[in-house]
């Protein structure tokens, strides 16, 4: 499953939703620019996968714990 950063409760959904069917769901997180630390809490305790984009949240939140991280910078 994609879900946006703009809408984390919907990571969480989902994963109580696996959850109570048994089924283990993969969540991705894309288009995280700008998202507050709250969102990117929850972000990174119910997703899989998530992309940082230009967002300074995911980065301090999420980037510490991480397993894989690809690129390190943007250029225009």
């Amino acid at each position: 499953m994609i879900i946006t950063g703009r809408k984390p409760f919907e990571a969480r959904q989902l994963r109580e939703m696996g959850h109570a069917i048994n089924v283990e769901p993969i969540i991705f997180s894309v288009h995280n620019t700008g998202i507050s630390r709250e969102e990117a809490q929850i972000l990174s305790e119910n997703c899989d996968i998530v992309w940082a984009c230009a967002s300074k949240s995911i980065r301090d939140i999420v980037g510490g714990k991480s397993k894989i991280q690809i690129g390190m910078s943007m250029a225009a």
